[in-house]
């Protein structure tokens, strides 16, 4: 999907471990980046431990507190949004989301 749209920015809400964001930072060109917003601290540094493993960690920033805030403070246009977290705020993510594309 990332090399479909071209995306050259993207926003992730729920991190985890990284895994995700790692893929689309591969697909990504070099001067992509991958903006990702995790909720717990620690999975954050798991995250960044695992990002800095790879030369393409570089194009990810990940974001630590409740998405909803974060989102608040980010500004747009993004290319490609993709949602995986908590399914309860999924509605409320999709409206915000929607304002950065």
């Amino acid at each position: 999907m990332v090399q479909q749209v071209h995306a050259r920015r993207v926003l992730e809400i729920g991190t985890f471990d990284g895994t995700s964001a790692l893929a689309i930072a591969e697909m990504l060109p070099e001067d992509g980046t991958v903006l990702t917003c995790e909720i717990n601290a620690g999975l954050a540094t798991l995250a960044r431990k695992r990002l800095g493993r790879s030369p393409h960690g570089r194009k990810v920033e990940v974001l630590v507190g409740p998405a909803m805030e974060t989102l608040a403070a980010v500004t747009g246009p993004f290319d490609l949004i993709f949602v995986d977290a908590d399914t309860r705020n999924y509605v409320h993510y999709y409206r915000r989301v929607l304002e950065l594309l």
